[in-house]
């Protein structure tokens, strides 16, 4: 994208410069003439630099050279539109690899309930495992929305990071076709004054273009990089993250202190399977998103 913009404006730079810099020899040869005694003959050579200086500098302005610069507009247009569906592509994939992964950790959450109502002997015992049952579940949910607000947040604060680093890009490029356009219009207008010193124009215009690229470069260097937004989005995340962790394991240690309690036993009944294998996979995939989006 960056480059795209970068093309498309020092072509035109490229193309100002060009315009007039054929026109160097001729202006020295004009000079020669004048050195030489022949006052007339180098006011005419000089004359007809202006207007080779005048004709090239309508040809840079040309109706071609306004249709390739639409052509690259339309080019870094569609780079964008494509960065963007890739972006919005991975995130669906990593969307529903979640939810594949969520849905397995329920069926073994319901395995477990399953195979901890084989030990229930007493109406005591099935109501505790129902309790056991609702308080995973609840704790499950308090994580996973935990969890995909972490995510929403990461990929807002990394979209906005993008749309401002790009924002700042396209003002930049902006400013850097004003200056130019700028730039050849006072060639223009000088190159047509008689009294015009054609190597003031050529310096003038060249002087002119540098400035204006290297304005466009460092209005570049200095918009915000996305790079340590992003990092810090991360670290963000997974400060939420941990926390959501912490509160899902104190939620299941209270909840399977209770059923032992009401089952009698040390045995802690796949509790803990279920509370590992469903935090993985949802860790795993719910921190899918990369920085590098």
């Amino acid at each position: 994208m960056r480059n795209m913009a970068y093309r498309k404006s020092f072509n035109r730079a490229l193309a100002l410069t060009l315009a007039i810099g054929a026109a160097v020899p001729l202006f020295v040869a004009a000079q020669g003439a004048g050195s030489s005694g022949a006052g007339n003959q180098a006011a005419v050579r000089q004359a007809v630099v202006r207007s080779g200086i005048c004709a090239r500098l309508e040809n840079s302005a040309s109706e071609k050279l306004g249709d390739r610069r639409d052509m690259k507009e339309q080019a870094m247009e569609q780079r964008r539109q494509n960065r963007e569906e890739r972006l919005e592509a991975r995130r669906e994939a990593r969307d529903q690899r979640l939810e594949t992964q969520r849905d397995r950790a329920d069926q073994r959450i319901e395995s477990i309930v399953d195979k901890l109502s084989d030990l229930a002997d007493t109406s005591a015992q099935k109501q505790a495992i129902i309790d056991f049952q609702t308080a995973v579940k609840v704790a499950v949910q308090a994580r996973r929305d935990a969890f995909d607000e972490a995510n929403q947040d990461f990929r807002d604060g990394l979209d906005v990071a993008i749309a401002t680093r790009q924002s700042a890009i396209d003002a930049a490029v902006a400013t850097h076709q004003a200056a130019l356009e700028a730039a050849e219009a006072a060639a223009k207008t000088a190159c047509e004054s008689e009294s015009a010193d054609p190597a003031t124009i050529v310096q003038t215009l060249k002087d002119a273009v540098k400035a204006a690229n290297q304005a466009l470069r460092d209005a570049v260097k200095a918009a915000d990089k996305v790079g340590q937004t992003a990092q810090e989005l991360t670290e963000a995340r997974k400060e939420a993250m941990e926390d959501a962790k912490a509160e899902f394991q104190s939620a299941m240690v209270a909840a399977r202190t209770a059923l032992k309690a009401a089952l009698g036993t040390s045995d802690d009944s796949g509790g803990d399977e279920e509370a590992s294998t469903d935090d993985n996979n949802g860790n795993s995939a719910d921190s899918g998103d990369s920085a590098t989006e």
